[in-house]
């Protein structure tokens, strides 16, 4: 965990520092999983909070200065599942996977001192997400307010401290109630395994031996069999991994999978194939290595 003081991250300055890029701003889901990540690491890599997607992209890539030596971009999340706009980025200009990692999501409902119980709050702020993995506490507990969406639980934080003559509440996490001064009415209001996974990008891959690596997850409906997916992996003659099946959480349920592919030109062909005969696909680009034991680790939400 990273060295904190007055409930903020220490974030050493070093001279040559690993910069990782996040998407701001602070004490969003971004920001907390780089500290889960690396906040033991603060001599080796320093953060930087940016305010796109597109732009921590660019400065991965070299486009935008400074220049990152990786960000983090989440490709999953419980309520939303796969980011499917955000993985779609990776295979636009080349860009590379290194690692995979889960990060716990966990809300607290917090409001400015003097509020005493959540009877007295007049409305909730969040963002989209948060209120979807808390929807099911905030009904059983009869707290069925106006819900005011905004970009991110930090804007929402920002508005409830400096609202004086309404008595609003935020869903975000512990840190961010503590260093926004915020009173913590009650914790860990999320759904049961509630986990955002991020992809670490870099802007070079390694030098291995053999081809790239891509990762892909197919959308399949209800009694479908992935054999058949496999077959078709097998008729362009790529090299499979499977990772993990999980249900879809309307219908059918995710395939996903890590292919070696041999020669490039093959995959806008395999992927026709693949929008012809499923629901829908993800793809996410190059990957440097295998990451077949990290996404493995991610588990089933």
């Amino acid at each position: 965990m990273a060295t904190t003081t007055n409930g903020r991250p220490h974030i050493l300055r070093n001279p040559h520092p690993r910069l990782v890029g996040v998407l701001g701003p602070e004490y969003t889901q971004s920001h907390l999983a780089f500290i889960s990540r690396f906040g033991n690491k603060l001599d080796e890599y320093s953060l930087s909070l940016d305010e796109s997607f597109e732009q921590l992209l660019g400065r991965v890539r070299g486009n935008v200065t400074p220049y990152l030596q990786s960000c983090l971009l989440p490709f999953y999340n419980s309520s939303q599942e796969f980011i499917i706009e955000l993985c779609h980025m990776l295979t636009e200009v080349p860009s590379y996977v290194v690692d995979a990692f889960p990060s716990d999501v966990r809300h607290c409902l917090m409001v400015r001192q003097g509020v005493n119980n959540s009877s007295e709050i007049e409305a909730l702020y969040s963002q989209r997400n948060a209120f979807k993995q808390c929807d099911r506490w905030l009904t059983e507990n009869g707290l069925l307010v106006e819900q005011r969406l905004v970009d991110s639980t930090a804007v929402a934080a920002r508005i409830v401290k400096t609202t004086i003559d309404h008595k609003y509440a935020v869903i975000g996490s512990k840190e961010l109630a503590v260093y926004n001064g915020l009173k913590i009415l009650s914790e860990n209001i999320q759904k049961p395994n509630n986990i955002t996974a991020f992809f670490v990008v870099g802007n070079r891959g390694r030098k291995a031996e053999g081809n790239p690596f891509v990762f892909y997850a197919v959308h399949m409906k209800a009694g479908e069999d992935e054999n058949r997916v496999n077959d078709l992996i097998e008729s362009f003659g790529f090299s499979k991994t499977p990772l993990w099946t999980y249900p879809h959480r309307t219908n059918g349920f995710w395939y996903a999978f890590q292919i070696t592919v041999d020669k490039e030109e093959k995959l806008k062909s395999f992927h026709a194939k693949l929008d012809i005969d499923y629901l829908k696909h993800v793809q996410f680009g190059r990957m440097s290595k295998p990451i077949t034991q990290c996404v493995k680790e991610l588990g089933s939400p």
